[in-house]
């Protein structure tokens, strides 16, 4: 079953890897297994294959994390569980814009993103996706982050916040794609076709 399972993976990941063409790179991820590490991991692909610091990492599903150190032919990145993990985020239809964040608990496979300061009187249904806007230059517009799931938490009559369902969990990523310097500003077609953009979105939570 879990070879079946990695087939899957990789055949799902090779796909987006087609459309995507050479502005992302296939990667096996590994993770370094010491305490205070669980939120770090490494990819076997580094600066001889245009690996940049900042590079987002992604898998099919949506955004993993990003990279943070690069070496010759090895880099090091965090997922979105990392205490420092941000991003500029909107709606899928870019009628809402914010910051996701994430909320750690005991165990990372429990902690869960937020996305933060959206306008008080806009409402976000259960199941919208959420992508990177492409704000701020970090991430490309255009990577699903997660679902909508419930309001977190209101702020007076000004903001509101909401609890997503990640698109990708973390701790599950074997293989990943990781963008070059060619990737560009908007990656979102990568996406388009993917159920996880569409109302087939909600067979997965």
């Amino acid at each position: 079953a879990a070879l079946v399972d990695e087939n899957r993976t990789l055949r799902e990941l090779l796909d987006l890897a087609d459309r995507a063409g050479p502005s992302f790179l296939p990667a096996t991820v590994l993770r370094p297994g010491t305490p205070g590490s669980e939120s770090m991991f490494f990819v076997d692909v580094g600066r001889a294959q245009s690996i940049r610091e900042g590079a987002p990492v992604v898998t099919r599903h949506g955004l993993v994390g990003r990279i943070l150190e690069v070496r010759e032919g090895l880099s090091v990145g965090m997922d979105w569980t990392h205490p420092d993990f941000r991003v500029s985020a909107m709606l899928q239809d870019g009628t809402m814009f914010g910051i996701v964040d994430n909320r750690r608990r005991a165990f990372r496979e429990v902690d869960r993103l937020v996305l933060n300061g959206t306008a008080f009187n806009e409402e976000a249904p259960p199941g919208t996706p959420v992508l990177t806007s492409g704000l701020g230059g970090v991430y490309p517009r255009g990577i699903p982050i997660g679902w909508i799931d419930d309001v977190e938490d209101t702020q007076g009559q000004w903001l509101k916040s909401y609890w997503l369902r990640a698109m990708v969990q973390p701790g599950q990523v074997t293989h990943v794609l990781v963008a070059t310097r060619g990737a560009g500003d908007d990656v979102a077609a990568q996406w388009s076709a993917d159920p996880a953009q569409t109302g087939e979105a909600r067979d997965w939570l």
